[in-house]
C-alpha cells in the first residue's frame, strides 16, 4: 500500500475514534457509490452525518480541508444520496470534514460541522 494511502487509514481511524467520544454511533466506513466514497457514516444526536477526513503530514503548503473541493463536493452529495436509498433514511442530515495534521510527536484534530449541502 502506498504511503499516501496507509497516511489516510491512520487519519482515518483517528477520526473515527474522535467521533466516538463525541457522541457519535459510527454507522460505516469507506462507504463506495460508483467514483464517489464517504469516509465516515455516523448518526449523532439524530442527524445523518456523512463525514469526509483529509489528512496531511505537518509542513504541508494546504490546509487538508481546503482540498474538499467542489467536485469533491458533488462525489459525496452522490454517495450520500445513494446511502440514504440504501438505507430507507429522508430526515436530517449534514456533511461535516474532519482535517487532521500529523506530526512527529501527535496530530492536529479539527472538525468543520455542516460544511456544505
Amino acid at each position: 500500500m502506498a504511503l499516501h494511502n496507509d497516511t489516510g487509514k491512520h487519519g482515518e481511524a483517528l477520526a473515527v475514534a474522535f467521533l466516538k467520544t463525541k457522541g457519535h454511533i459510527i454507522l460505516a466506513t469507506n462507504y463506495r457509490y460508483r467514483r464517489s466514497e464517504v469516509d465516515i457514516v455516523s448518526t449523532y444526536r439524530g442527524i445523518l452525518t456523512f463525514t469526509e477526513v483529509k489528512t496531511r503530514h505537518g509542513g504541508s503548503q494546504v490546509h487538508p480541508a481546503l482540498s474538499v473541493n467542489q467536485k469533491k463536493q458533488q462525489l459525496l452529495k452522490a454517495a450520500a444520496a445513494q446511502y440514504m436509498i440504501d438505507n430507507e433514511y429522508d430526515w436530517a442530515m449534514q456533511f461535516d470534514i474532519i482535517a487532521v495534521i500529523l506530526h512527529d510527536t501527535g496530530h492536529e484534530l479539527e472538525h468543520y460541522q455542516d460544511v456544505f449541502f
